[in-house]
């Protein structure tokens, strides 16, 4: 118990020591120790506590979709339908990056479905306290034909 004791203890110690020398290393050559790092500026959040949102909402993103999704040709006479589900990055500045389809119906749909959520307008990003953060997103785009 006195060995993992005086483990932490030292841990603790160390820690302490690195942070102060890293605190006094920014003092000394004037760089913000608040500014974010490479690695917050590459963390996607997979939660937000203000969620993104397209512009105007949830029925504009709806109507955007039926006005811009092209049902392929070679789908349509073929009869294939189903519901293609695209899951992309919201920037910080609200455009759309790295779109991928994790669920397939068949690749025609499946890159239509790509094509159109690539193109969207920049959405309004989401934040977690108060600061706008890059955060994935997960749509379905649904290929329906009527009988």
């Amino acid at each position: 118990m006195k060995k993992i004791l005086l483990i932490a203890s030292l841990l603790f110690s160390v820690n302490t020591f690195a942070n102060q020398a890293v605190r006094e290393n920014a003092e000394e050559t004037n760089v913000a120790t608040d500014a974010p790092s490479e690695m917050e500026e590459a963390i996607i959040c997979p939660i937000t506590e203000k969620r993104p949102e397209f512009p105007g909402g949830t029925i504009a993103l709806k109507k955007y979709l039926s006005e811009n999704v092209e049902y392929p040709k070679k789908a349509l006479r073929k009869r294939i339908q189903g519901k293609v589900i695209v899951k992309f990055v919201i920037e910080k500045n609200g455009s759309i990056s790295n779109v991928s389809v994790i669920k397939s119906v068949h690749p025609l749909l499946d890159a239509e479905a790509a094509r159109v959520v690539g193109k969207m307008p920049n959405w309004q990003p989401g934040e977690n306290g108060g600061k706008v953060v890059r955060s994935y997103f997960t749509l379905p785009v649904d290929f329906r034909l009527s009988k």
